[in-house]
């Protein structure tokens, strides 16, 4: 129920791409990309970092992350 409001809002909407928590299953956001014309944009990092060895193991490797997949997103749609 609550998928089928996502993409009823996302259709309403004519929403380009759509995002997913990195610390939450990213299967919701695929399932409401593949029922709209959004494409999935990828996962971003809200309110936690990676590991020392990942893509964001500081705050501002983590805006940089978030702002470059964001703008890839709307870019390929």
């Amino acid at each position: 129920k609550q998928v089928q409001s996502v993409i009823d809002q996302v259709k309403q909407n004519d929403v380009p791409a759509v995002f997913c928590e990195s610390t939450v299953s990213d299967e919701g956001q695929k399932a409401v990309a593949r029922a709209t014309d959004a494409a999935f944009g990828g996962n971003l990092y809200v309110d936690s970092l990676s590991t020392a060895d990942g893509p964001v193991p500081t705050f501002l490797q983590l805006l940089e992350y978030d702002a470059q997949t964001i703008t890839a997103g709307l870019l390929n749609n």
